[in-house]
């Protein structure tokens, strides 16, 4: 029997199935904000003509798991761990300084097109007045 699972190894020369990268290995990159909305209203487009609120800062670092390091929207640099939970779900959490209004923690439900993250804030933020975000992520 152990001849043959050599032999079934040898000839499938033991490479791991082909398939969909891991949500982990897919977030673990630096991302920017190509699109920024409040509350359902577009307010950032890096190379577009929306520019009610500058988000050019705006960087979230998740390159060398498990920190991260978040740079919001007004520059206040953000430094902690993530963690995703199944397919869909990141969280930020252990942030110091710790961000206006939470325990140290932030959560967003998380979604992969292409090269693109699209995160949706799961509870307001009161840095931008109380608003419901969602970022639209790319690799530069």
């Amino acid at each position: 029997m152990i001849w043959l699972l050599l032999g079934v190894c040898f000839l499938t020369n033991c490479k791991k199935p082909s398939g969909d990268p891991s949500p982990e290995e897919k977030a673990k990159k630096i991302w920017v904000a190509d699109r920024v909305s409040e509350n359902s209203t577009v307010v950032y487009e890096r190379n577009g003509s929306t520019q009610i609120r500058n988000y050019s800062a705006f960087r979230l670092d998740l390159s060398s798991p498990p920190s991260a390091i978040l740079t919001e929207v007004d520059g206040t640099i953000l430094r902690g761990q993530y963690e995703i939970r199944g397919r869909n779900q990141l969280l930020l959490s252990g942030l110091t300084p710790i961000p206006t209004g939470t325990d140290g923690s932030i959560s967003y439900t998380m979604t992969f097109v292409d090269e693109v993250l699209e995160l949706v804030q799961t509870t307001s933020n009161l840095k931008t007045g109380h608003t419901k975000n969602t970022y639209r992520l790319v690799n530069p």
